[in-house]
């Protein structure tokens, strides 16, 4: 609010110092300069009287602000994917969806993600530390094929996945599999975005974006999946 008022004083002031009849036949660079920014300021105070009356409408027909959206991908826990076949980089078979003998944990991100940069080591920590239990923590690249913008090629995905170092098994796009398809039921729109499934198949939780504690969020979920528990019971 401070800054809207000194906004409002700049204003009067620079107006002011413009309103002289003499003042406002000069047409040197500097006055022409004050004149667009005080003309920018107008359109500023003039939407911001906008969005007050809009306010003001609303308080007083007792409307509520509309409730947040919610993430895509949330709408998919207690759901059931189809059953996708995939390869890894590694030739690696494996499969998403479907009853499995433990949990698994999938990883949508993009190599040109830096929150998924960022979360890579947390997912790398949980797939060292729960391996031995059975359970799979699977990279699942969504990267766009083709050319422009964010498009990476197939050669791009695996060296920039390669190139990290890191011990999980990462599936993507080839000629041979299709992450994308697989990205799409799963509504991963946002990256990171780390679906915990349980042994059933059933999507258990669903976290989006690199939120701190990540690593120890999935262990907690993790261990209550394989003492043979389900979300009911997963700290809030």
């Amino acid at each position: 609010m401070n800054g809207k008022i000194s906004m409002l004083y700049r204003t009067a002031v620079v107006g002011l110092l413009i309103s002289g009849a003499a003042f406002a036949q000069d047409n040197s660079e500097e006055i022409k300069a004050l004149r667009k920014e005080v003309q920018e300021l107008r359109n500023d105070i003039k939407g911001m009287r906008g969005d007050i009356n809009k306010a003001v409408a609303a308080m007083k027909s007792g409307a509520r602000p509309a409730a947040p959206q919610q993430r895509p991908a949330m709408t998919m826990i207690g759901q059931k994917p189809s059953v996708h076949q995939l390869t890894t980089i590694d030739g690696m078979k494996t499969t998403v969806g479907g009853k499995r003998d433990k949990p698994q944990v999938v990883f949508c991100y993009a190599s040109w993600c830096g929150y998924c940069k960022k979360s890579l080591p947390w997912m790398d920590e949980v797939q060292k530390k729960y391996k031995d239990q059975g359970v799979e923590v699977l990279a699942l690249n969504l990267d766009q094929r083709g050319e422009g913008g964010r498009a990476r090629t197939e050669k791009q995905t695996e060296d920039h996945f390669r190139g990290l170092n890191y011990s999980l098994p990462m599936a993507m796009t080839t000629s041979t599999t299709n992450t994308a398809k697989l990205g799409a039921e799963l509504k991963a729109r946002s990256f990171p975005t780390i679906f915990v499934m349980g042994a059933s198949g059933e999507v258990e939780s669903v976290h989006v974006g690199a939120k701190a504690g990540l690593a120890n969020i999935l262990g907690k979920e993790l261990d209550l999946l394989l003492a043979g528990k389900n979300r009911t019971s997963f700290p809030k």
